[in-house]
């Protein structure tokens, strides 16, 4: 792995260290396992629009679970939600 590569890679791993601190303080988390893999999915995604299903489906939850936790990051003003007619799409705000 290159120099480059590698201070990217210890970069991201604070930066999701410290928003997953900043946040998860913020909800109360009843699964920190389920909540911590739909945080990773949103981050792993690169600032892209993912619908429940899709979020739900890489973090191997339910479309309900997956749900609940990120309402509760809507709440805490973390992502934004776009509701079409037959599903919520999903991006982080901002890092």
């Amino acid at each position: 792995m290159s120099d480059s590569a590698l201070k990217n890679l210890v970069s991201r791993k604070i930066d999701r260290d410290s928003w997953r601190k900043n946040y998860v303080s913020d909800c109360s988390i009843r699964n920190q396992h389920a909540f911590n893999a739909v945080a990773d999915c949103l981050l792993d995604s690169g600032g892209r629009v993912l619908n429940t299903k899709e979020i739900a489906d890489k973090c191997n939850l339910s479309i309900y679970t997956a749900r609940h936790y990120l309402m509760k990051l809507e709440k805490n003003n973390v992502v934004d939600c776009k509701k079409n007619e037959k599903c919520h799409e999903w991006c982080l705000k901002s890092l």
